[in-house]
């Protein structure tokens, strides 16, 4: 019997189309909301894409909402990380991408409990060494939308491994990470909203195992959809539909998947043809990513060394000061990119 694992989500960009604030009254306004539908107890859990940062920006202008945030994640009725930010793969130093993961993981331990999910909905692009990074985090998969031709890799299902023999399981959200979006308000039932999703997945895929991600680009979550799934599981009999999170479905594809089938792909993801990849972005705003590679420079070639170096002379180490600079570099970065793929100006 096929199994169809439906996640409440929303990928958040915290500047794209509109200023931060302005996204972030946005946030607050989604995540109050948030708050109270998951204290109901039919509505599964919530996946904030990957990231932790949107937990931030919220507490900071909402402070008093912090323990009950808090018992959420650690009860895991809200889902978060393991990243601190979604990154551009290609442009911050490779040390960024790891000091991302690492503060995506110290945030996610403040609050109790992280995702080992490696989700990377919207990434343009992908590095040939992600698989060797995720797997030094304990994380052995990776979703995500752009990069990969489905000529290249017909399968949503597939191996990705890096040239030092870590390999990670791949996968490929051939419909996006919105497939399930306003579900039932598309002039469709449910039903036959569900079942025509399922449908266009089921020829790409090797497990019997399907994710439905109910949830878009700043979208708030959708409050019915418990009780729109019932209707669906009263109607459809020869089909398992959960409401469920990432994690849960990443488990239950390594248990039906047969991993000496699947497809086995090396290198960089940045095929083009099947979705964008928006390449642009590395050469708008240049004198901001030239900005970020000196500040990149300083801290990881010079500052940290250098300190380290007097602590062996028994030098306090700064660790604070040092540590503030880093994290505002990677609250930085991702901004700057995603604006330019829109805006396109010099």
């Amino acid at each position: 019997m096929d199994k169809v694992y439906v996640v409440s989500t929303t990928h958040w960009d915290r500047e794209w189309y509109r200023t931060f604030n302005e996204f972030r009254i946005r946030l607050c306004d989604m995540m109050d909301e948030l708050l109270d539908i998951l204290k109901k107890d039919n509505f599964k859990s919530f996946y904030f894409d990957g990231q932790t940062i949107p937990l931030e920006d919220y507490i900071d202008i909402n402070p008093e909402r912090y323990e009950e945030l808090k018992e959420l994640v650690k009860n895991n009725k809200l889902i978060i990380g393991p990243f601190y930010v979604i990154p551009d793969e290609f442009l911050p130093s490779g040390e960024s991408l790891i000091r991302n993961l690492l503060l995506g993981h110290d945030i996610a331990a403040k609050f109790g409990r992280k995702s080992y999910s490696g989700y990377l909905p919207d990434n343009f692009g992908h590095i040939s060494q992600l698989p060797q990074i995720l797997r030094g985090f304990n994380i052995d998969n990776v979703l995500f939308f752009r990069g990969l031709d489905n000529k290249r890799c017909p399968d949503s299902e597939f191996l990705f491994n890096s040239e030092d023999g870590s390999s990670i399981l791949g996968i490929h959200l051939k419909l996006g990470y919105w497939n399930l979006k306003s579900f039932g308000l598309l002039g469709k039932s449910p039903t036959e909203h569900l079942l025509e999703v399922l449908n266009r997945l089921k020829p790409t895929n090797k497990s019997g195992v399907y994710l439905l991600l109910n949830g878009s680009d700043h979208l708030y979550p959708q409050e019915n959809l418990p009780e729109l799934l019932e209707k669906v599981k009263e109607e459809v009999k020869d089909i398992e539909i959960l409401q469920s999170s990432v994690d849960d479905y990443i488990e239950e594809v390594k248990k039906n998947v047969k991993f000496d089938e699947l497809l086995k792909i090396t290198g960089e993801l940045r095929d083009a043809n099947s979705s964008q990849i928006n390449p642009s972005v590395y050469s708008t705003r240049y004198l901001i990513k030239q900005m970020n590679k000196k500040c990149e420079i300083q801290l990881e070639k010079y500052c940290e060394p250098l300190n380290t170096l007097g602590a062996i002379f028994n030098i306090k180490y700064p660790k604070n000061l040092i540590k503030r600079p880093g994290k505002s570099l990677l609250r930085i970065m991702p901004m700057t990119v995603y604006v330019d793929a829109l805006q396109m100006k010099p």
